[in-house]
C-alpha cells in the first residue's frame, strides 16, 4: 500500500513538472480550430504546439516539413531529432511564427525540449 501511495505521489509530481502545450492538434477538428485562430490573428510566437504528425517531407538543407491535421504545415530546422520524426509521432514545437503561403499556413519553429 505504501509503495502504491509513493508511486502516486511521484506520478503527480512528474505530471505537474511537465508543462502543457499552449495549443494541441491531434485531429482535423483541432487543426481547423488552430487554423481559425491563425486566421483571426493569433500570435503564436514563443508558444508551444503539440501536434500529431500526418505527413513528413524529405529533409533538406532548408529543413524538415511536417503535415499537421486540419491543413497546415510545420517547418523545422534539419537535425538528427527532426529527421527521426515519423507519421503518427506526437511532437511539441516552440513556434517562431506563422505565415500564409498561397493560402496554406506554415508554422516555423524548433522542437521543444521534451
Amino acid at each position: 500500500m505504501a509503495g502504491a501511495l509513493a508511486l502516486l505521489v511521484v506520478s503527480l509530481g512528474i505530471g505537474l513538472a511537465l508543462p502543457s502545450a499552449d495549443y494541441t492538434v491531434s485531429d482535423a477538428t483541432e487543426g481547423r480550430t488552430f487554423v481559425k485562430q491563425l486566421d483571426e490573428g493569433a500570435d503564436i510566437t514563443d508558444k508551444t504546439l503539440k501536434v500529431t504528425v500526418e505527413e513528413v517531407g524529405s529533409s533538406s538543407v532548408m529543413g524538415v516539413g511536417l503535415g499537421a491535421p486540419g491543413g497546415f504545415s510545420i517547418a523545422l530546422p534539419n537535425s538528427q531529432a527532426t529527421r527521426r520524426i515519423k507519421v503518427g509521432d506526437e511532437v511539441t514545437v516552440t513556434c517562431f511564427q506563422a505565415r500564409q503561403f498561397f493560402g496554406l499556413w506554415i508554422v516555423t519553429g524548433r522542437l521543444a525540449r521534451q
